[in-house]
Parts: structure tokens; sequence; C-alpha cells
């Protein structure tokens, strides 16, 4: 149970922070609900917890009406173990702010991408450069439709 509750304050951490922010263009958004640590820890992919493997994945969202987020996700790190599913998974319980759903809602083709880190205690592993440096792009391209 300690286990449990470690992976979910870790992931908690290590998740905010990345939908919190990725660089200095990106903007800021505020969130009327979003997922917290026992979330994360529930989603943890099964088979990496038992092999201890740490992962990452890019999510690519789009906004709906009701301010949930829309999440697909084309990258993950490394490959086969559903920390992209895992990602879109515990991405369903954020909801924007109105006043952060006003500001991006003119613009349908608007996408928030970022860079979810699932982090097993004690501490992070780095990721590949390679994931690193397709993550800064693989959401570029027209929208996913809203449904």
């Amino acid at each position: 149970m300690k286990y449990f509750v470690a992976c979910a304050m870790v992931a908690t951490l290590a998740v905010t922070a990345a939908f919190a922010q990725e660089t200095q263009a990106t903007p800021t958004y505020t969130w009327e609900a979003r997922p917290d640590g026992y979330t994360f820890a529930r989603n943890y992919p099964q088979r990496a917890v038992d092999e201890g493997v740490q992962g990452a994945a890019v999510v690519c969202c789009t906004v709906r009406s009701d301010r949930t987020l829309n999440c697909t996700s084309p990258l993950e790190w490394p490959a086969g173990y559903g920390f992209g599913e895992s990602s879109i998974a515990a991405s369903r319980e954020f909801r924007m702010s109105e006043s952060s759903y006003a500001e991006i809602r003119s613009d349908p083709n608007h996408v928030i991408r970022r860079t979810v880190r699932w982090v097993l205690p004690p501490g992070a592993v780095d990721l590949p450069a390679e994931f690193t440096e397709r993550a800064r792009t693989v959401c570029n391209g027209p929208a996913v439709p809203v449904s």
C-alpha cells in the first residue's frame, strides 16, 4: 500500500508539472478539475509496474464544449507498455476553467500537447533524445475533430 501511495504522489507531481508547462511559448491553462495521484496510480500500466519500467507519452488534446479533453497519444516510450493509453485515461479527468476555454475556443485547431511522464519511486529516468525531439512536433498538423 505504501508503494501504491508513493507511486500516486510521484505520478501526480510529474504529470501535473508536465501539464502545467512544457516550453516558454506554451500558454498557461487553468483547470477546474484534474486527476489526482490515485487516478495516475490506478492507470499506471500493470506490466510496467510489474517490471519496474518508467515511461512517457505525448498527448495531443482538443477541448470539448464541456471543457473536458479529447486526447490521442501518438507517441509513447518505451513502446508496448501502454503509457499512451494510460495517459489518455488519466487525461479524461481534466476540465478546463471557463476563462481558459474562453481564450482558446475561437480557434477550432487549438491543440494542447503535453508530455506525461510516468515515474516509479524513487526517481525519474532520462528520456531518450529521439523521444524528446519527436515530442516537440508530434501534434503539428490538423486538429483531431471533437465530438
